[in-house]
C-alpha cells in the first residue's frame, strides 16, 4: 500500500532521509519522493533536468503506517501522514491512483520526459512516461517544453506538470 507523507516543499529529500533514519528497515518497502525529467536551455545550451512531481508528498510504501506514523513523531523537520481525522485512520492512496503514478513512473521514482507530435489539435505521444495517457493531458506548453495532467490524488484532481517535448507539429 502506498500512504502519503505530507511535508514542507523542498524537504522531501530530507524527510525522506529522517525516515529511513528513524523507521525499522523491515515496516516498511520503500519511501520515495516522485520526480520528472524536462529540458531547460540555459548557457546555450539544453540540459535535463529532476523536478519533484508533486512537491511537497512523499510515498511511504508499506503495509501498515502506523510504525511511520511514530517514527514520524521523531523527525524535526514538519511532516505527518495524510490521514481522517475524524475517524483516525490513516488510509493508503487508491489503487487506481497507485497505477497512475506507477504507469507514469514506469514503477520507479522517475517520470521520464516525453517525446511527441501535435497532429492539428490532437497531441500524440510517441515514446515517454506519458505514452497511452493523451487523454489526461490539459495543456502543452512547447516553450518550456512541458505539459500539465490532471490526475486523481489524495481525493482531489490536480494539474501537474511533466516534461514534454514536441518534435513534429503537422
Amino acid at each position: 500500500m502506498w500512504y502519503v507523507i505530507q511535508t514542507l516543499a523542498g524537504q522531501e529529500e530530507i524527510v525522506r532521509q529522517m525516515v529511513e533514519k528513524y523507521l525499522p528497515i523491515d515496516s516498511y518497502e520503500e519511501c520515495r519522493v516522485l520526480y520528472y525529467v524536462r529540458k531547460k536551455r540555459y548557457q546555450g545550451r539544453w540540459h535535463e533536468e529532476r523536478e519533484r512531481l508533486l512537491p511537497g508528498y512523499l510515498f511511504l510504501i508499506a503495509d501498515s503506517p502506523w510504525p511511520a506514523w511514530e517514527a514520524l513523531k521523531k523527525v524535526t523537520k514538519f511532516s505527518r501522514l495524510l490521514r481522517n481525522y475524524v475517524e483516525n485512520e490513516i488510509y493508503p492512496i487508491s489503487h487506481e491512483e497507485e497505477e497512475f503514478l506507477k504507469k507514469l513512473t514506469g514503477d520507479g521514482d522517475e517520470a521520464e520526459i516525453s517525446y511527441g507530435m501535435i497532429d492539428g489539435d490532437e497531441v500524440r505521444i510517441v515514446s515517454g512516461g506519458l505514452m497511452g495517457m493523451e487523454a489526461v493531458i490539459r495543456k502543452v506548453d512547447r516553450h518550456k517544453r512541458v505539459a500539465f495532467i490532471e490526475m486523481q490524488i489524495f481525493g482531489e484532481t490536480k494539474l501537474v506538470e511533466v516534461g514534454l517535448e514536441i518534435v513534429e507539429k503537422r
